[in-house]
Formats: structure tokens, C-alpha cells, sequence
């Protein structure tokens, strides 16, 4: 992608873009035997865990959420993630 169409797409309104982010993850639910998502805690990996547990409920069901701590996370990050997952009865 080009940056000009870059610049194009983040032009675009807030509901465009969720339309969008919903056909992307629906078309990777389908190919993705076991689907899961790399869940660090940030606003992108927050946003898609939302998108997926409001509009695919069935999926999120199944999805496993992965958090690797690398030891150079936020500290607010890490308290968020361990919060969630209290939230969620993960371990």
C-alpha cells in the first residue's frame, strides 16, 4: 500500500472503517482453523478484541487470546491485561 492510500483510507468515516475491520476479521475467521490474537493490552489489540466479542460472539468464543509478556510493556498495559483477564476467569 502507498502512503497516499493510506492517507485516503484513514480519511474515511468511523463507520466505513468498522465495516471494514468486520469483513477483515470475518473473512479470517473462516481460513483459520484455530484463531487466535495476540492480545498485548494497547488501544489496536483492545479495539479488535471488541470488534470480535460485539460482532462475532461465536468467535470469541473460540478465539484464544494470547498476552506474552516481554518484559518491555507499559506497566499500565500489564495491569490492564491482568485486570481483563480476571474479568474474562482466564488464567
Amino acid at each position: 500500500m502507498k502512503w497516499r492510500e493510506l492517507k485516503a483510507l484513514q480519511q474515511r468515516p468511523l463507520d466505513d472503517k468498522i465495516a471494514e475491520a468486520r469483513r477483515v476479521i470475518a473473512e479470517a475467521s473462516v481460513v483459520a482453523e484455530r484463531p487466535a490474537l495476540a492480545f498485548s493490552g494497547g488501544k489496536d489489540s483492545t479495539v479488535l478484541w471488541h470488534l470480535v466479542r460485539a460482532h462475532f460472539p461465536g468467535l470469541a468464543e473460540r478465539l484464544i487470546v494470547i498476552y506474552g509478556n516481554t518484559g518491555v510493556e507499559f506497566a499500565e498495559c500489564r495491569q490492564f491485561v491482568h485486570r481483563l483477564a480476571g474479568e474474562w476467569g482466564a488464567e
